[in-house]
């Protein structure tokens, strides 16, 4: 097991199509690249600061797996020789390429067409069939399909890869990600995500578009950190800072609702996250019979297991169960042993609480663990209801104190 950190060579990047996402293509100078567009004979032209931030993968949807309020695309490149999974949830921005307009995740169908963008710098591991998470997705609907380009311009509204010149003009809408209307001297320096209909046949070709979006900068997106119901709450600033580190995420845009139990599954993802952990080969073996790779979480929960960090219960995870605490202790002991190295237990640090019989023998060494280095505080100064079941502000907490005991930088 390896940290996700400085081992891109481990990972599948944008230049890279081992289990390769859909058709993937960059508009950027690239290395051996497979199905992959070649770069233009003068992209050394082109600084690297302003290189687009996305690679495009475009397929047809082939299923559509619904999971609670996480919809994963399964789509197929035209060649119907590579597949790849598309987790979205409610960040990921959608249009449709017919009417410009925000698509539905209800609305996403066998058949359809798209095209998903997600951040060049992204870790992906190496597996078949990919899973990645993107960041933007457009939508050609049957029969009514325009054109979008997602890329820099110019000061003169032409295409770093030189392809498209924008003659915007008064019809032309300009918007920003929010939808709020923004002026042409706000699109400076930013992505743009291009809708147009015509285009001519010149080098390089000119449109006027009818519409463009301005992307926010990827490492900004969830910069705007805005849960009404975690103000004043006990855990607000430890909520914060993870969501910061994008270790854990709100249920949507306005709650986080951290009153709510967390599953086993959730609580692996937060470490997994926090840990920085990919699989060392890069090959991800199913190690639980209940853990579907369609999952937004299977790559997390391989990850741990693979750090030894959860182990899952006669072949299965459970990964649907609410956690309890002194599962949720153990996991957190692991982790925290895979960092600074096995650690030693002392009882009697738990002579103070009265119902320490209730805890497991599989988990005491690892509660007594927790509360001497401060993972853990009991819920009262007596009792540590090994057996109750955890919510996501107390979850995020111990997460937090993982990284202050075992000094991860976050």
């Amino acid at each position: 097991m390896k940290k996700r950190l400085g081992i891109m060579a481990m990972l599948m990047t944008s230049t890279t199509l081992f289990g390769s996402p859909v058709l993937a293509e960059s508009e950027v100078p690239i290395t051996v690249p497979i199905s992959v567009e070649l770069p233009r004979e003068d992209a050394e032209l082109i600084s690297e600061e302003n290189e687009s931030n996305y690679v495009k993968a475009q397929g047809i949807i082939k299923e559509v797996v619904k999971d609670g309020e996480t919809v994963t695309l399964i789509v197929e490149n035209q060649e119907k020789s590579l597949v790849t999974h598309f987790p979205l949830t409610i960040d990921v921005e959608a249009y449709s390429s017919a009417t410009t307009e925000k698509f539905a995740m209800e609305d996403y169908a066998e058949g359809l067409q798209v095209e998903v963008f997600y951040d060049k710098n992204k870790p992906i591991m190496m597996i078949y069939p990919a899973i990645i998470v993107p960041e933007l997705v457009i939508v050609h609907e049957k029969g009514e399909m325009g054109q979008v380009k997602v890329a820099k311009f110019d000061k003169n509204w032409l295409s770093l890869d030189g392809q498209l010149q924008l003659k915007i003009d008064d019809n032309t809408e300009l918007v920003n990600q929010k939808g709020k209307a923004i002026t042409k001297e706000e699109l400076a320096d930013k992505e743009l995500l291009v809708f147009y209909t015509i285009e001519t046949k010149s080098l390089p070709a000119q449109t006027t578009p009818t519409k463009i979006v301005a992307l926010d900068p990827l490492d900004t997106v969830q910069s705007e950190i805005d849960f009404k119901d975690i103000e004043g709450h006990w855990a607000e600033a430890s909520i914060i800072r993870l969501v910061s580190n994008d270790i854990v995420q709100g249920v949507n845009a306005q709650e986080f609702q951290p009153n709510n139990k967390v599953s086993r599954a959730e609580f692996a993802s937060m470490l997994t996250k926090a840990l920085g952990l990919v699989p060392h080969n890069g090959v991800i073996k199913d190690a639980f019979t209940d853990v579907n790779q369609s999952k937004l979480y299977y790559q997390d929960v391989f990850a741990a297991h693979e750090a030894g960090i959860i182990n899952g219960y006669d072949g299965k995870f459970r990964p649907a169960d609410s956690i309890t605490r002194e599962e949720m202790i153990v996991m957190v002991v692991r982790a925290l042993e895979y960092i600074n190295g096995k650690q030693s237990a002392d009882l009697s640090v738990l002579s103070n609480y009265i119902d320490k019989n209730d805890v497991g023998n599989w988990a005491i060494d690892d509660v007594a663990i927790a509360v001497e280095n401060g993972l853990i505080k009991g819920t009262t100064s007596t009792t540590i209801v090994p057996k109750g079941i955890v919510t996501r502000s107390q979850a995020v907490v111990v997460v937090e104190k993982l990284f202050d005991v075992a000094q991860i930088n976050k």
